[in-house]
């Protein structure tokens, strides 16, 4: 996996402020902004995959990638359900308890205000080792969404372990590098009045993708184009 190239292959457009000026500009545009972005995501994730020219999209086909983006909504909130009704059973638990005290959390006696605490820290506890499993999942789901453009193959649960399994040091690699990216650049944007972040978030978009379509060429044994090119560092 080579981390530079993600980062280079941006700067090597020559359009490349204007491009991801307009994906941060179209990110604020509600709900169809946020699909927009992730089908341009996904088409970087598909270039890296088939080999094809490295360079940021465009947004001529506005329609197609909003399409897209569709499908990759769809494809990460399905397998991101198991977090979602983890916490949902917590709250629903919690605001049970609430009502069995009289609607008054603070007036809660130790045992049950202790076994909320519990149910807590247990789903605390549980989330953290399946909010990553989630993250690889959605990873590798990504690469065969780009790959195929068919949710049902994104959604085929074997296919999406098989392929995380054979790229699954460098699937966590990537998770941690995007969560420290996103750490450290959303801050630096968001102190340039604002506008900054704009092109941090879209420069994180375009940078996660790229990663993901190397990735997912490493670890799919019917890529076809090499997933380095020659003269750069490998990472695991």
């Amino acid at each position: 996996m080579d981390i530079n190239r993600s980062i280079t292959f941006i700067f090597n457009d020559p359009d490349w402020i204007k491009k991801l000026a307009i994906a941060g500009l179209i990110s604020l545009i509600p709900v169809v902004g946020i699909f927009v972005l992730l089908g341009w995501s996904l088409e970087i994730t598909r270039r890296v995959i088939m080999g094809d020219n490295e360079v940021l999209p465009d947004f001529g086909d506005f329609g197609g990638m909003m399409g897209n983006g569709f499908k990759v909504f769809v494809v990460q909130f399905l397998y991101s359900l198991p977090i979602i009704l983890l916490f949902g059973c917590m709250y629903a638990l919690m605001f049970a308890g609430t009502l069995a005290m009289g609607g008054d959390f603070e007036s809660m006696d130790g045992v049950m205000g202790g076994g909320m605490m519990v149910v807590v820290a247990c789903v605390v506890c549980l989330t953290i080792p399946l909010a990553i499993m989630v993250g690889l999942g959605n990873q590798a789901a990504r690469g065969i969404l780009a790959e195929t453009g068919e949710i049902s193959q994104a959604l085929k649960f074997g296919k999406v372990m098989e392929i995380v399994k054979k790229g699954v040091g460098k699937y966590l690699l990537a998770y941690l590098v995007i969560i420290l990216a996103a750490t450290i650049l959303s801050p630096i944007g968001g102190l340039l009045c604002g506008i900054g972040a704009l092109f941090t978030s879209a420069f994180i978009v375009a940078f996660d993708a790229h990663l993901v379509g190397q990735i997912y060429k490493f670890a799919n044994p019917n890529a076809t184009a090499p997933a380095t090119t020659p003269g750069t560092v490998e990472i695991l």
